[in-house]
């Protein structure tokens, strides 16, 4: 096996600064959590979760607001878990094809190679070092860099604090209009 390690050492701070950027930018544009007022849930209910782990429904709410406030935050749980797996698949198949097929197509070796002779586990043991390179990437780098840097609201375009504040107070009309139809 050959890896070159400049290219890799190279493209994990410039992919990772760049996951990092975009993660920032996303969370701005499109997750509008709302907050919810003290003593929003009445009455809570444990109920046993996915992998037998007990979680805490709350089946009272303080009002129709705070109601439609947690199913709005609920849903940007799920739409914020849905675009880091975007991020990261994003990702995977830029290094795929940065390590792997554009050296193939002009004929070089590839940053990471496996000399075996059979050239589908070499793609296989080439793509199971990529999702390892990638998770470094998406996770463990760009969360180093968001404690070294400042927060964003200090050094990012204030256009996305704008979008950002304008997209939860958007939410909170939306969730105001659900409640009254309650």
């Amino acid at each position: 096996m050959k890896i070159n390690k400049k290219y890799i050492f190279t493209y994990l701070i410039l992919a990772g600064f760049s996951a990092y950027l975009i993660s920032v930018m996303l969370s701005a544009v499109f997750i509008a959590p709302l907050e919810t007022d003290k003593g929003w849930c009445l009455k809570f209910m444990e109920i046993e979760g996915p992998n037998y782990a007990i979680e805490r429904v709350c089946t009272e709410f303080k009002d129709n607001l705070e109601k439609a406030k947690h199913f709005h935050n609920l849903d940007m749980i799920d739409r914020n878990s849905n675009l880091h797996l975007g991020v990261f698949f994003f990702f995977l198949s830029l290094s795929t094809l940065i390590f792997y097929f554009i050296p193939k197509w002009y004929g070089k070796i590839p940053a990471i190679n496996y000399t075996s002779d059979n050239t589908v586990a070499n793609f296989i043991n080439t793509f199971g070092l990529l999702l390892i390179i990638n998770y470094v990437v998406v996770y463990i780098i760009s969360l180093i860099i968001g404690y070294i840097l400042p927060p964003p609201s200090e050094w990012f375009p204030d256009i996305f604090d704008a979008i950002h504040t304008n997209q939860v107070a958007a939410a909170l009309l939306e969730a105001k209009d659900i409640a009254s139809n309650l």
